[in-house]
């Protein structure tokens, strides 16, 4: 169950007029390895904030992820949200966080948003509806209100392609992030591509290429032979957003071509934000029952394993309205 409304998500640097948000030079980033204990002797003595990933043994936690300790009052669908309320309350009043040490325990674009915010508060106010869009491109695969953020997460990510590891993506990302966002318009050598990819993907339902329907809380999408999958944050716009009414995609993909086709490739997954357990904004949508599901469809069903994700079949004879039908029917006896 989601927890009791706890704060409105939308922040601004006027919120925080007249307060001291220096504490932006004091603080710094270490990041520990996921699985990983945050090691007090290493901090010298300072408080100890972790955000988005969850790591054990700090002062507080700004985090989303399952089993948080987040505090009701700063708690929000996404980490970056959380750390924006953070730097506009506590953070820039309580002397306690002042010189703080920032911890994450894996890279994102949800995860390094979060960071900046914290070692830059008033930058990160002044910039605040971009950072959350930014926020929910990356982490819930939505397509957001400020379409700048399809922008912001594609040119992070970018930054971060040739890192060999996360500890390396946040050197190489973290101090380009203000740079970005001061002058993401200007910035198409970073985002281009990726942008370019949406717009075709886009472009592909308007001509019908891409075929969707809905079917209940499902939707369905049935790509061309040899297609290219349709983009997280595409799916999230076509089908209406977090608050359609979908829950799950339905990814249909034919092996064969002719106006027969007789076998398919599926995936089917949950829609962006369903992996996060609290939410303030969006709906909670429980977890199916993974093993079970794969089960009753029967042979060449297998779990699939991404947060989202949650199962998949290589090769069917089932037409996607079988499948749509097989796994209503099936929602149904779960229930």
């Amino acid at each position: 169950a989601s927890k009791p409304d706890r704060g409105g998500r939308a922040l601004h640097a006027r919120r925080v007029a007249g307060k001291d948000v220096a504490h932006a030079s004091r603080r710094s980033f270490h990041f520990v390895p996921y699985g990983k204990d945050c090691i007090v002797e290493t901090c010298e003595g300072r408080s100890t904030i972790c955000v988005d990933g969850l790591v054990k043994g700090v002062d507080l936690q700004l985090s989303h992820w399952t089993n948080n300790e987040t505090p009701d009052h700063l708690y929000a669908d996404l980490s970056t949200e959380i750390a924006l309320k953070f730097a506009a309350g506590e953070g820039a009043s309580d002397p306690r966080w002042a010189d703080a040490v920032v911890v994450n325990n894996h890279y994102d674009t949800d995860g390094v948003l979060s960071v900046f915010a914290l070692l830059h508060p008033q930058e990160a106010l002044e910039h605040a509806d971009l950072l959350i869009a930014g926020a929910e491109v990356g982490d819930f695969d939505e397509w957001p209100g400020d379409t700048r953020g399809l922008k912001l997460d594609a040119a992070l990510s970018n930054l971060a392609s040739c890192s060999t590891n996360d500890h390396d993506a946040y050197q190489d990302v973290l101090p380009n992030v203000l740079p970005v966002i001061q002058d993401l318009d200007s910035r198409e050598d970073l985002w281009g591509p990726a942008w370019a990819e949406l717009l075709a993907a886009e472009a592909s339902v308007r001509a019908n290429e891409v075929k969707i329907r809905r079917v209940g809380p499902i939707g369905v999408v049935v790509h061309p032979h040899k297609g290219t999958e349709l983009p997280g944050p595409v799916l999230s716009k076509v089908f209406g957003g977090a608050h359609s009414g979908v829950m799950r995609y339905l990814l249909a993909f034919p092996l064969d071509t002719g106006s027969h086709v007789r076998r398919w490739r599926y995936k089917y997954r949950r829609v962006g934000h369903a992996w996060v357990t609290q939410t303030i904004v969006r709906p909670v949508l429980p977890a199916p029952d993974k093993e079970v599901m794969a089960m009753k469809l029967g042979t060449g069903w297998t779990v699939a394993e991404g947060l989202t994700d949650i199962i998949e079949c290589n090769s069917s004879p089932l037409q996607p309205g079988s499948v749509v039908t097989e796994l209503t029917e099936i929602d149904n006896t779960l229930k």
